[in-house]
């Protein structure tokens, strides 16, 4: 036999031997070693990609309204919610053997609450659509700025938003599928690894100017609602879940356990990272989005903040299209009550398939033209969506509690009805701080 085909049949051996006891391994195997697909840190880093989004760059703002104490304490409380909440789908999904989060709600709960999710997922979707849109239309002036390149401000804003939708965020809006652009979801994890990262090093700049005799320790306040709806949007990722289970290898509530926690935690780590050291940096001048915050006295011109702000326009830009599939399969099923039964070359199916399209891009569009809340459009989706998504779907019968045993057992313990109760009012506190957000009294 020749040294390939004995290397061949060792390495064959080893893969047998990983397989069955992944955890004789060696940390560093198991921690730099090829990502097989089904594999933990697949599955970890499917669930960390999903909730990393733009949201996160708001946390700042949460430590300067209520303070680092109470503010990390809501990014915790936030972070063991969309734990549970995992868990629970996960629960529902071994139980019933249904691997995807709409049909799992059909299954479980009934039509009327698939009903309802497929519409909170089109608003949820709508909403995170326009935020994404009313970011780009900041960012970039602000980097035609850094340039001295300088127009009417607002109507610069308007030509850069329509000028990306129709250059880049149609025509990628209307392809069939999108799966050349997962990439995209490890350049957008980078680049908020970046912009944490590049906050931390430019703190000492900022330190050197700062006074701290009046940072905000523990401040309860109205707003405290509207800030935890903004910590609970940026450790979203539920709607994947089951999906992720379902490629799980071994898969068991134990190991999936595990994920998540993991998931949760290297999530929190950055988050709280870049929330406290963007406070300190900026203090009272602390603004909506961190990465628009002035640059330090030292610098006259914070060119890596621009290349920042650069990298995450892109992705936006790019993360538009890339949120249009889920939201049209939504809107064609539950608005259109069309089930696909039209061949993809018809011309129903083209018009169906444009006009969606077009019609989400067209009006995410005008609000983001004529509506810059962003504060706003994050805590309604925080506070509502995310709190039906999180916290209320997952706590209801039949998805219950950890200790589900069959399909028709409904777990009735006091930590079951604490869990319900518990989730129903996060999630009508949250409701209410979306509607005091909208009317302006937080």
């Amino acid at each position: 036999m020749s040294d390939t085909g004995s290397y061949d049949a060792g390495q064959a051996r080893f893969s047998k031997f990983e397989e069955m006891s992944p955890n004789s391994r060696s940390f560093f195997l198991r921690t730099v070693g090829k990502m097989e697909a089904g594999a933990l840190r697949a599955a970890i880093f499917t669930l960390i990609s999903t909730a990393i989004g733009a949201g996160c760059l708001t946390l700042p703002l949460v430590f300067y309204r209520q303070g680092i104490i109470l503010g990390f304490i809501l990014l915790v409380s936030a972070c063991a919610c969309s734990f549970t909440g995992i868990m629970n789908i996960t629960t529902a999904a071994e139980n019933f053997k249904v691997f995807e989060y709409s049909d799992l709600i059909l299954n479980v709960l009934g039509k009327k609450w698939k009903l309802l999710f497929d519409n909170v997922l089109i608003l949820y979707v709508f909403g995170t659509l326009i935020g994404y849109q009313v970011m780009v239309g900041n960012f970039v002036p602000s980097i035609f700025s850094s340039l001295n390149i300088n127009f009417e401000p607002n109507i610069e804003r308007i030509i850069i938003m329509v000028g990306a939708n129709v250059l880049i965020m149609a025509p990628l809006g209307v392809m069939r599928t999108l799966t050349s652009l997962r990439f995209m979801s490890i350049v957008s994890a980078l680049t908020l690894l970046y912009i944490a990262l590049l906050i931390i090093c430019e703190f000492p700049f900022f330190n050197r100017h700062n006074s701290y005799d009046n940072v905000h320790i523990f401040d309860v306040n109205l707003s405290i609602i509207s800030s935890f709806n903004i910590c609970l949007y940026a450790f979203t990722c539920h709607t994947n879940v089951a999906q992720v289970y379902k490629e799980l290898n071994n898969k068991n509530l134990r190991r999936m356990g595990k994920v998540a926690r993991r998931a949760m935690l290297t999530v929190l780590i950055p988050f709280s990272i870049l929330a406290l050291f963007g406070y300190l940096s900026t203090l009272s001048d602390t603004p909506n989005l961190i990465i628009m915050r002035r640059a330090p006295a030292a610098i006259s011109n914070d060119w890596l903040m621009v290349i920042a702000r650069i990298l995450m326009s892109i992705t936006l830009v790019i993360a538009v299209p890339i949120n249009i599939p889920p939201c049209r399969k939504c809107i064609i099923k539950t608005w259109l009550r069309n089930n696909d039964e039209h061949p993809s070359n018809t011309l129903y199916f083209l018009y169906r398939h444009y006009g969606v399209t077009l019609a989400l891009l067209g009006i995410t569009l005008l609000v983001a033209i004529f509506f810059q809340g962003i504060l706003i459009v994050f805590s309604i989706l925080g506070g509502f969506c995310c709190g039906l998504i999180v916290l209320v779907i997952p706590s209801m019968k039949y998805l219950g509690f950890l200790k589900v045993k069959t399909e028709k057992y409904e777990d009735k313990s006091w930590k079951a009805i604490a869990l319900k109760v518990g989730s129903v009012s996060l999630f009508l506190l949250g409701t209410t701080g979306a509607i005091l957000s909208v009317i302006g009294i937080d």
